[in-house]
């Protein structure tokens, strides 16, 4: 992977099986954002962008997210697709189910 926009392509690629929207949720960043990096624009990721993808529950490697040295992950293995979105998602469920109850007993 020569540059950061390809190893953020791989990630999405790899970690959520082509996903975007998927990727921007687990990670905080808008898809239009991703879109111009690893679309045809191919603009480099800012600061912003690249902490939040080296801050996330990816278990990703930051040498290897900036330099393209080492492997993605940080123990060398590869995270289990979306065991990150499921987690997410059911955390997300259950918020979801305390807002019902709490709109029931008002």
């Amino acid at each position: 992977m020569d540059t950061v926009n390809e190893r953020i392509y791989l990630i999405v690629k790899e970690l959520f099986n082509g996903n975007v929207s998927a990727f921007c949720r687990v990670v905080g960043i808008k898809q239009p954002t991703l879109n111009t990096i690893v679309g045809s624009r191919k603009s480099k990721p800012s600061y912003d962008v690249l902490n939040a993808i080296a801050t996330s529950d990816l278990n990703l490697n930051t040498d290897w997210l900036i330099t393209g040295r080492g492997s993605m992950t940080k123990d060398d293995s590869t995270t289990e697709p979306f065991a990150i979105l499921q987690k997410y998602d059911a955390e997300v469920e259950i918020k979801n189910e305390i807002i019902t109850i709490k709109r029931k007993h008002k």
